[in-house]
């Protein structure tokens, strides 16, 4: 076994702990990196591999490659589904993108996260303003989905005004432009915000795209019809919305006669603290309701 008597770990994982005596690691040295000081897997295979670049380096007094080649153990090759790379690349980040990565990390970590879906039938024109459109009124008639969770006194807190984040992908990495009041505003004046937003997504001023009340995620135009997005916190919700698809089904109203509909995949990530089952399906029946109005 490993030596396991002055560990700095409370908990261990149990691939974590067949990995240890595999590759005779001093338990007492490794570092845990999961809650309540749990010995993940990834924390073994980090020393594994800084071990290997440690010996490399002993051994050789000139530049080497960032590369690494890994010597598996028989055991490993044979009883594990363990796999290392021979070889990889290191690819440069940008600023923004490393601040974006800790923020969406962070925001997994510390938001419990609800997920609900719905389909939305015959959408035809102009999708993604509408969406916003109908989002913005079923805040307005469910306004305990327009708040968020205050750290400080453990408290909902209801916002003023609804304010809509569009995620919008640039060059620079993921930016959030917002439609200010979008609910007292008509779809063709969202329609031409959001266009000039987009344009300017790269070089927007802060306040147009910091705040907001809630958040769009829109992968509509390409072949994705269903994925879950993360919170961005304090906001307690992020709607995302799939591709059309249009499928055959008998439609109610029609004597049940079959006929072609176009059905998109909508899917709510919530913060639970905010969102419980209650508020999450009214703001879901409201959005149906305003879909079918509009």
């Amino acid at each position: 076994d490993a030596k396991v008597q002055k560990r700095s770990f409370t908990k261990i994982s149990p691939s974590a702990k067949l990995l240890i005596p595999e590759h005779g690691l001093d338990a007492s040295s490794l570092q845990a990196s999961g809650p309540y000081g749990t010995l993940l897997k990834g924390d073994v295979l980090a020393a594994i591999k800084s071990e290997k670049a440690s010996s490399r380096s002993s051994s050789h007094t000139e530049k080497t490659s960032p590369s690494f080649h890994p010597q598996t153990s028989p055991a490993v090759s044979q009883g594990s589904n363990l796999e290392l790379s021979d070889s990889f690349e290191d690819l440069p980040n940008t600023q923004i993108r490393k601040a974006i990565a800790r923020r969406l990390l962070e925001l997994k970590q510390t938001a419990p996260h609800l997920y609900l879906s719905s389909k939305k039938h015959n959408i035809k024109v102009s999708v993604n303003d509408i969406v916003i459109k109908a989002v913005a009124v079923a805040l307005k008639n469910v306004p305990e989905a327009n708040s968020y969770w205050n750290v400080e006194t453990e408290e909902i807190v209801l916002f003023d005004a609804i304010d809509i984040s569009i995620a919008v992908a640039t060059e620079k990495g993921l930016m959030t432009p917002i439609v200010r009041n979008a609910d007292q505003k008509s779809i063709s004046a969202i329609s031409m915000e959001v266009k000039e937003l987009a344009e300017r997504a790269g070089k927007l001023a802060p306040h147009e795209f910091q705040g907001g009340t809630f958040s769009i995620s829109n992968l509509g135009m390409f072949p994705v019809d269903q994925f879950c997005a993360i919170i961005n916190t304090p906001l307690a919700g992020i709607l995302v919305v799939g591709r059309g698809n249009q499928v055959v089904e008998l439609v109610i109203g029609r004597n049940e006669i079959p006929a072609v509909v176009t059905k998109m995949n909508l899917t709510l990530s919530a913060d639970h603290r905010v969102f419980e089952g209650k508020v999450g399906c009214a703001f879901f029946s409201a959005l149906c309701s305003n879909f079918r109005d509009i």
